[in-house]
């Protein structure tokens, strides 16, 4: 059941509705609020619509990298999985030699 959530990004309250757990929706604030006043320190004339656009495309860029990582460490962990296999086939060959 959805239920409402409040949460505060850059001192502006928003009311969410959602059926995730709460505390991980004020995570999620935590993160936008956390890169958003990252940028407006570096930049404080920027507009908050602007702040927005470049936390989002901050968050969507670690995002891609981390999904980019995470099919690369798919990858080698299969490769590795498939050596490990043709390794106990080759010493089940050399034990059942004997």
């Amino acid at each position: 059941m959805s239920i409402p959530i409040k949460i505060n990004i850059m001192g502006v309250e928003y009311t969410l509705t959602s059926d995730d757990d709460p505390e991980h929706l004020h995570r999620v604030a935590g993160l936008v609020d956390e890169r958003m006043r990252l940028i407006n320190r570096m930049q404080p004339k920027i507009s908050p619509q602007k702040g927005a656009v470049l936390a989002a495309l901050n968050i969507a860029d670690e995002l891609i990298r981390l999904r980019q990582q995470m099919r690369y460490n798919q990858e080698e962990a299969a490769e590795f999985q498939q050596q490990a296999a043709e390794r106990a086939r080759q010493l089940i060959k050399l034990c059942s030699q004997e």
